[in-house]
């Protein structure tokens, strides 16, 4: 019993210096990366709110690749423009509902880091 004492009093004391700014910008950190985001859910029905996979990212991405595969592993969308989008389709065709996996290769401006991501996108109809 003295254990689960102790250790909810730590718990406590963790939540209790817990402090939540809200601020308008990121902290200055002084990261010398340049991180890029990918959605992790996409509904391409025209409401104008995540329509389409689309990478952001801190600052400029040159030497770009992103690549999206369906559950077979078929590449179905290659871009090496970062200004390109995937709505969802393939050949111009709908593809269903379901988890898409992407990769994405870019050099990072900041650190001339030449930098790999992958992961999935939930496509919702």
């Amino acid at each position: 019993m003295n254990r689960f004492l102790s250790l909810l009093v730590v718990v406590l004391c963790v939540f209790n210096s817990i402090t939540i700014q809200a601020q308008n910008e990121p902290p200055d950190t002084g990261n010398t990366s340049c991180n890029a985001y990918i959605p992790m859910a996409i509904s391409p029905n025209g409401d104008g709110i995540n329509d389409y996979l689309k990478v952001e990212s801190e600052c400029p991405i040159e030497v770009f690749t992103l690549r999206v595969f369906d559950a077979s592993d078929k590449l179905i969308f290659e871009t090496r423009n970062n200004a390109e989008t995937w709505d969802g389709s393939y050949n111009g065709n709908p593809l269903p509902s379901g988890h898409y996996t992407w990769n994405l290769t870019y050099l990072d401006q900041r650190s001339g880091n030449r930098v790999k991501q992958s992961g999935e996108v939930i496509l919702v109809r």
